[in-house]
């Protein structure tokens, strides 16, 4: 233990820790982390010591909750919580009660939770509060997609209500674009382990290119104030179309901001949240993709141009004062490079970018979603999973061309 500060616990050690880790540290705070995920290259950041669960919150929830009354006793402090994933946000959501003698949380209250959790609950209530949605269909049972009618715009997208249920099931991929009725049928079987647990969404595709994807990252009060924003550009993907944001870049985008702010208000929102917006060619109009309630990826990008959200959730938590930032660096980009390098091979096989072009496009002042010359070994774990994952690949393909000899001979 190095300062009489109460410690921060990340919940959740991945690529969306880094940035909340990192950043607290900066300020001279102890960060546990807290995991139940393989070994991930997270793992290997020097700022943190982490401490491995046998199973998840969803599935062992009091295992947490000991070992976060574990931290408060060791420390003699109430520890501040950080989740990262949606999964742990709905485990803190689930024991708030519990949780409020040991931990300090700033985070949606349960009704609120659940409502952004679940892609169709936010869609239902994002459509009351009078925001615009893509048309969407919500699959309870296999019998729903009578309900969907012919004329549908196809093609759409089939995408889980709840995404950690969705990754636990070991799903690939945020989406599945299917082309017509019968193909959403056909896939819709082929879900059914995820429909017995979880509502299926069939959703229109917004037109436009994944350029038109604007991200807000926003820390709010307890009193649904805001106390800093920060708005983001994606500019690719991973996978393309329906992913991860690989490659992105600071902008100040207002509309995002007031739009973005009016929801989480509207929802009587508390804490660090992510909301994704896509501008849709047609009119112009954004229209709500979804909503992360805890901290993201892009939180590295906005503390490498000067919005420390962590450290600003952590004071606002613990009552220390709150410095409102200064206007923040823009044309910063942010990339992920292992993801940005197959985005690329996508773009490339599909004859919509060169080699030159997607160097030309990293040019520019960068944040990296692992590297930093002050904790190199996540980067460095992420570059050797890189070189397994080409090489696994190049096996694949050779595999592949031999088969097709031999099929020949």
């Amino acid at each position: 233990m190095r300062t009489t500060a109460p410690p921060a616990v990340v919940l959740d050690i991945s690529a969306n820790s880094l940035s909340v880790i990192r950043n607290l540290r900066k300020h001279d705070i102890d960060v546990i982390s807290l995991g139940s995920s393989p070994l991930v290259s997270a793992c290997f950041t020097r700022y943190t010591r982490c401490i491995r669960l046998s199973q998840d919150p969803t599935d062992a929830p009091d295992l947490w909750l000991d070992r976060l009354r574990d931290i408060a006793r060791r420390y003699g402090a109430r520890p501040v919580l950080f989740p990262t994933s949606d999964a742990t946000v709905a485990f803190l959501a689930e024991h708030r009660d519990e949780l409020s003698d040991i931990c300090i949380y700033r985070g949606p209250k349960p009704c609120i939770a659940a409502k952004i959790i679940d892609k169709g609950a936010l869609h239902e209530a994002a459509l009351r509060l009078g925001f615009l949605v893509p048309r969407t269909h919500i699959i309870r049972k296999y019998g729903d997609l009578d309900t969907i009618p012919c004329s549908f715009c196809f093609p759409c997208i089939i995408k889980p209500s709840q995404s950690h249920i969705w990754r636990k099931l070991n799903k690939p991929g945020k989406a599945i674009i299917v082309h017509d009725q019968a193909d959403l049928r056909r896939q819709i079987i082929s879900l059914m382990d995820v429909l017995s647990r979880i509502p299926l969404l069939a959703q229109e595709i917004i037109p436009g290119p994944e350029s038109n994807l604007i991200y807000l990252v926003a820390y709010l009060t307890r009193q649904s104030q805001p106390l800093a924003l920060f708005t983001a550009r994606k500019l690719r993907q991973c996978p393309v179309d329906f992913g991860t944001g690989s490659l992105v870049i600071s902008e100040v985008h207002p509309r995002a901001m007031e739009l973005g702010i009016k929801l989480l208000q509207g929802l009587r929102y508390e804490g660090l949240a992510g909301v994704e917006f896509k501008e849709d060619q047609r009119d112009g109009e954004l229209r709500l993709v979804e909503i992360n309630p805890r901290a993201s990826l892009l939180g590295e990008i906005a503390v490498g141009c000067g919005v420390e959200f962590p450290y600003i959730a952590y004071c606002d938590m613990v009552g220390l004062p709150v410095e409102h930032p200064l206007p923040y660096k823009t044309g910063v980009k942010w990339i992920g490079f292992a993801w940005d390098l197959f985005s690329f091979l996508e773009y490339r096989r599909r004859g919509e970018m060169t080699v030159w072009q997607w160097i030309r496009s990293l040019r520019g002042k960068k944040v990296h979603a692992y590297w930093k010359w002050s904790d190199p070994l996540p980067a460095a774990a992420e570059a050797i999973v890189l070189i397994f994952r080409i090489n696994r690949s190049l096996y694949r393909q050779l595999m592949s061309a031999c088969s097709g000899r031999d099929v020949q001979h």
